[in-house]
């Protein structure tokens, strides 16, 4: 997938009906991101809309950096971030998380000037009930 996002306007993309409900599964994304402003956004998220405690999701954290997010009702948040690679404003990134199973995602990150960096994650979350999948939000 592809998508500019540009700061005035709050719309995304939202699926009711998502391809991918359990693991292993990729989402990869180049992504234009119009100001930063030191905010966190979310850029895709597979959820369950009876709670905002269980999801997955790919998104630009408050320190400009690209995480992926794991929350489970039962466990909590597990975050994974990009050290050292920040995301530029009105810049071309790309991005990709790897769920591959319970105890194993992984992140990869290619900054628009040619940084790259990896991180992964081996805490236990196996969250469920995902009907909605949502570029630009978690809904």
């Amino acid at each position: 997938m592809s998508a500019l996002f540009d700061q005035a306007v709050s719309s995304y993309l939202r699926n009711t009906a998502p391809a991918g409900l359990g693991y292993p599964f990729s989402v990869g994304m180049i992504f234009n991101l119009k100001a930063v402003g030191g905010s966190a956004r979310t850029l895709w998220a597979l959820s369950d809309t009876a709670t905002s405690t269980n999801y997955f999701s790919l998104r630009m954290s408050a320190a400009e950096a690209f995480v992926l997010v794991t929350a489970s009702s039962v466990v909590g948040e597990d975050i994974i971030a990009t050290a050292g690679a920040s995301i530029n404003p009105d810049k071309w990134h790309f991005g990709i998380g790897r769920f591959l199973s319970p105890t194993n995602r992984r992140l990869s990150f290619l900054n628009a000037n040619g940084n790259y960096t990896f991180g992964n994650s081996t805490g236990n979350f196996n969250p469920s009930g995902f009907d909605v999948m949502t570029i630009g939000a978690i809904s």
